[in-house]
């Protein structure tokens, strides 16, 4: 008989905590999921009349004339 060097005695693997399935639309703490919205629009379409800017207000300083 051959003699293994680990005599017997083999490393055994911890076993994994499985997860409990969750609800969908909670967390795993079973609070409400946000969900991200999109606002796509095409702008391909669009006629080529430029927009108006909106001017923005200072953001302090002096103001040079």
């Amino acid at each position: 008989p051959q003699l293994s060097s680990n005599c017997g005695l083999e490393k055994t693997k911890p076993k994994r905590r499985r997860r409990k399935p969750s609800k969908p639309g909670k967390t795993a703490k079973n609070q409400e999921r946000h969900f991200v919205v999109h606002n796509y629009h095409d702008h391909a379409d669009d006629p080529d009349t430029p927009t108006e800017e909106k001017k923005t207000a200072r953001k302090g300083g002096a103001s040079v004339s």
